[in-house]
């Protein structure tokens, strides 16, 4: 599979993962893609870094709460240490 197709399903499941909220799901997506040879930078930057400027537009928009807002940041936040 195209590794651009690839990281975009990845962003896609990684987000349902965020909002549904499973904090299981989402560090899987990240471990499959990093065990299956993404480069872990690139795992970071184009799956969890989008999830992130997913999050923060849905709470500036005002579509989430503050609350949700930080529980899914924080999940996204575990992922990149």
């Amino acid at each position: 599979m195209d590794q651009a197709l690839l990281l975009s399903r990845a962003a896609d499941q990684y987000w349902a993962a965020l909002v549904s909220p499973d904090a299981d799901a989402a560090y899987a997506v990240v471990d499959d893609l990093v065990t299956g040879g993404t480069p872990v930078a690139e795992a970071l930057t184009e799956v969890v870094a989008r999830g992130q400027r997913w999050i923060g537009e849905h709470w500036a928009s005002a579509d989430w709460t503050v609350g949700q807002e930080r529980s899914e940041e924080h999940t996204s936040e575990l992922q990149s240490h």
